[in-house]
């Protein structure tokens, strides 16, 4: 699925345009066609975005702002602390399973809290994690704010660099220096497919 942001000031535009999580955005004059422009034009992570949008995109007069504003859920899924991880491929009872976890790019890496959803995942198994967050409001009418991630998933067993990399991302989110858990709780890595919330409207729009 690929999903587009796009705004503009005058004679300026933002446009991002995102595929299974990896995120191109392009800059530049507002007028068509835009490859080829003499902007800013690369691929960035929601933490590169978050880190130096400010700087890449400071003469857009608040499209830099609008946009961090349209990507807030996705933003709260990375920064929640925890959230509930569970398989979805057919051969298996879903297990939903409390999880830390760590978004890294077009992926996102899970350390369950019990092994359940690391056991016997298919070539073709695939996972959801759920993240929610209470009503914050004090009359707590509204229903709890939820994110979620979809996508293909696999126990990450290369521990010269994916394992170790997943571990410093948990020790940079947790402080640990490695998740803490029974021995036979593994890694699970879900390539980002989609991400959904239940925000009132959608953060990036279809591309027909």
């Amino acid at each position: 699925m690929t999903l587009q942001w796009r705004s503009s000031a005058p004679g300026q535009y933002i446009d991002l345009e995102w595929q299974r999580g990896k995120i191109y955005i392009e800059d530049g004059p507002d007028d068509w066609p835009r490859r080829g422009h003499e902007g800013f034009g690369g691929t960035l992570t929601l933490h590169e975005i978050r880190t130096r949008g400010r700087e890449l995109f400071s003469a857009y007069d608040g499209l830099y702002d609008e946009l961090l504003d349209d990507l807030t859920p996705q933003y709260r899924v990375i920064d929640a602390r925890g959230g509930v991880v569970v398989r979805t491929d057919d051969d298996a009872e879903p297990l939903p399973t409390p999880c830390r976890f760590a978004v890294d790019g077009n992926r996102v890496y899970v350390y369950p809290a019990c092994p359940g959803p690391g056991t016997q995942l298919t070539p073709a198994a695939r996972a959801i994690l759920l993240v929610t967050e209470p009503d914050e409001r004090q009359n707590g009418t509204a229903p709890p704010w939820w994110g979620r991630i979809h996508g293909p998933a696999k126990v990450v067993d290369d521990p010269e660099w994916e394992l170790q990399r997943a571990g410093d991302l948990f020790a940079e989110k947790y402080g640990d220096a490695a998740p803490a858990g029974p021995d036979d709780v593994v890694t699970i890595r879900i390539d980002i497919e989609q991400w959904t919330s239940s925000s009132g409207y959608p953060t990036l729009r279809a591309i027909p």
